[in-house]
């Protein structure tokens, strides 16, 4: 595999009128300087762009021997940047060689597959938006290897269709989690992950077995590097709960990569998926059964599911990287803001507090989750707030990777032991976005609080106690959540969009049935929490009630929820009342998935079946609930009208899409359209050949 300079981007990240933050990665250390032009139209010769700043800083941190991260700060030549109006950009680079622009990488071509313009433009293209109408896209979880068509296709082509419409073309994109699934990877990117991480890594690749010396030893020195070799590994030395981790990332390399393979075609290009009969010859399969010999019958039937597998994920793979460039193009067009929910990292990530405990005091579990968040770090979150990270970050970030040339262990050293601290104990991954109406973005991952008190469950005749699930943002985070809001552009007259991974309202029937049925199997010893996710905001009453009277607090009279995470798509009103007599309105919108349909099989259609029968019950009903002094949620058949002990009371109702569903489970990707009185929500959808809208009804506000 030959590694091109370019590796990935360049993405559109934080934009305002003040700042424009262009994110990018290579395998050389480059000088890198952008140029912003206003794109004006006329009949006679179609789009100019005339030069409005010159002006730029770039930031550039090295994390591999191959590997450079850069953030490009464009800012204004005069007080700020115009509005609701097009703009485009281009990148120059200064090497020994001389200079290159975005060109060189041949990614300007119009009508070119490879390309990251739209139409005729010169450029790629965005624009601030700064009106009553404007649009936004928002979904979450695409994994590689994911059931159905890819989303990105299906934006790309809405994109395409759009691009000069600034009234339909989206001004943001919002991805809400699992833009890369750290523990489920296919067996054919594996081989591909392993490779790439060595080349951008070089010298600077780690050495597992100096985290953790039992790796120096068989079987699992050569588990480490085959094929579904990782899962024993993943369970006994690391902690993690994940029943799919036999391929699971463990390096910052092998993250890295994955979003490099992910995000970007170049790498694709100069990349040959090896063959099961090419693993099988080079050993790079590991088999539970080893000795043939003594176990002949259950050695064949282990290479026969191995084969299949992977022949049936080679052709996903495949499948996979024609939406890459449709992923290239739209992140390079759109302003991009990003939120990890658990697969960025592992499956379950801080689920519970046994959970953390387990995994922090593993020395190879607790390495895992801070590359991983290194890497989300890098790839993701510097650019949502570049300004939520200090110089001392950087700083402590760049010293540890830079030691790692020296190939030396590390783990006992006061450098390494920082960096791990550092990348554990940080919880400012929460942030705002200036967009209009404002944006604020939830971190329900590293803020939870664990409480030690149980809570009640009844099986049948027996009553035991059982762990409460996590709330999700723990007390002193919502206040400093509050005091950032507070310190934002924000009006309370406004409509506030909060972005939250796990939706404040999933889908009932799912929620009630782990709630009433599965939780209290914990009782009984049964780890069922790690089985099935747990983490709904309904599952802590407290951590719901919470959420509320922050909203409550805060003084908004319509806040609209953007959701994924479930793998379902759904549009709930809910109108919240407190005994003071505060009103508010709570839109909830979920979008998911952007390609991991996971409704299929006999217990998908079940499942899928009881869902359809349960929104069938919900479809233009209004559904009543309250919140008692407890912090429990009950629900009644009728409005409350005696309130005494209620903290709050609601009255909810799930809308349907215009072909009449309430929820949808095919791949989707959700379009937000704002207006002067009203908000709607649309999913977009694409059937491999074009693409469709499915629109709930509108929002007033």
């Amino acid at each position: 595999m030959k590694i091109p300079v370019l590796l990935a981007g360049p993405i559109l990240r934080r934009v305002s009128k003040h700042q424009i933050h262009i994110w990018i990665a290579t395998s050389e250390r480059m000088d890198i300087n952008g140029v912003l032009f206003n794109a004006t139209f006329n009949q006679k010769d179609g789009y100019n762009y005339k030069i409005i700043s010159e002006y730029s800083k770039t930031n550039t941190i090295q994390l591999g021997e191959n590997l450079y991260i850069s953030l490009v700060m464009l800012l204004p030549e005069t007080d700020s940047f115009p509005t609701n109006s097009l703009l485009a950009y281009n990148l120059y680079f200064e090497t020994k060689s001389g200079v290159m622009d975005l060109g060189s990488f041949d990614l300007l071509m119009q009508n070119n597959l490879q390309s990251i313009v739209y139409g005729n433009h010169r450029y790629p293209t965005f624009f601030i938006a700064d009106s009553a109408e404007h649009q936004r896209l928002y979904g979450s979880c695409r994994k590689t290897h994911g059931e159905g068509e890819d989303l990105f296709i299906g934006a790309d082509l809405y994109m395409n269709q759009h691009y000069d419409n600034l009234a339909k073309r989206p001004s943001n994109l919002f991805l809400l989690g699992d833009q890369i699934y750290a523990d489920d990877v296919a067996d054919p990117m594996f081989s591909v992950v392993h490779e790439l991480a060595e080349k951008i890594m070089g010298n600077w690749q780690e050495n597992l077995s100096h985290i953790d010396k039992r790796l120096e030893k068989e079987p699992f020195d050569d588990a480490l590097h085959q094929l579904q070799g990782r899962q024993y590994i993943s369970e006994k030395f690391c902690k993690f709960t994940s029943n799919n981790a036999g391929n699971h990332l463990f390096t910052f390399g092998e993250y890295a990569a994955m979003y490099i393979l992910n995000w970007s075609p170049e790498v694709w290009k100069e990349t040959k998926i090896p063959t099961f009969e090419e693993l099988r010859e080079e050993d790079k399969i590991y088999f539970i059964y080893k000795d043939i010999n003594h176990n002949e019958e259950e050695r064949i039937k282990e290479l026969e599911e191995h084969e299949l597998r992977y022949r049936k994920q080679v052709e996903m793979i495949e499948q996979f990287q024609k939406g890459v460039y449709c992923a290239r193009r739209i992140m390079a067009n759109t302003p991009t803001y990003m939120m990890f929910d658990d697969h960025d990292i592992t499956d379950d990530w801080n689920l519970s507090e046994n959970w953390r405990s387990l995994v922090q005091t593993s020395p190879l579990g607790s390495h895992v989750i801070a590359n991983g968040l290194t890497a989300y770090w890098a790839f993701q979150g510097w650019g949502n707030d570049p300004t939520a990270f200090d110089q001392e970050f950087l700083d402590r970030t760049s010293a540890y990777f830079m030691a790692l040339e020296d190939q030396i262990p590390l783990v006992n050293e006061t450098i390494y032991k920082e960096w791990n601290q550092n990348m554990w104990s940080f919880d400012s991954w929460f942030y705002i976005v200036p967009t209009k109406p404002e944006s604020l973005f939830l971190d329900t991952r590293t803020m939870r609080h664990f409480s030690t008190a149980p809570q009640p469950v009844k099986i049948g005749r027996k009553i035991e106690e059982t762990p409460n699930s996590p709330e999700l943002i723990r007390g002193e985070a919502w206040e400093r959540i509050t005091n950032l809001l507070q310190s934002s552009n924000w009006d309370k007259k406004e409509p506030l969009f909060i972005i939250s991974p796990v939706p404040l309202y999933g889908i009932d029937l799912i929620e009630s049935v782990l709630l009433q049925y599965v939780e209290p199997l914990r009782s009984f010893g049964i780890p069922v929490h790690y089985q099935f996710d747990m983490e709904a905001w309904k599952f802590n009453g407290k951590g719901f009630h919470t959420f509320m009277e922050h909203l409550e607090e805060w003084g908004g009279d319509n806040y609209f929820i953007l959701s994924g995470d479930t793998h379902l798509a759904s549009n709930v009103h809910s109108k919240i009342e407190y005994q003071r007599k505060r009103k508010f309105n709570i839109h909830q919108f979920t979008s998911s998935p952007i390609k991991n349909m996971s409704f299929s099989g006999f217990f998908g259609v079940l499942l899928k079946s009881a869902i359809w029968f349960n929104a069938l019950r919900k479809k233009k009903k209004i559904f009543y609930r309250s919140c008692n002094q407890d912090y429990h949620l009950l629900e009644s058949k009728k409005e409350l009208v005696n309130t005494k002990g209620v903290r709050w009371k609601e009255t909810i109702q799930y809308k349907s899409t215009d072909n009449g569903n309430v929820v949808e489970t095919d791949n989707n990707i959700g379009i937000v359209t704002i207006s002067s009185n009203e908000i709607s929500n649309t999913l977009l959808t694409y059937n491999g050949k074009k693409w469709s809208e499915r629109a709930f009804s509108s929002n007033s506000v």
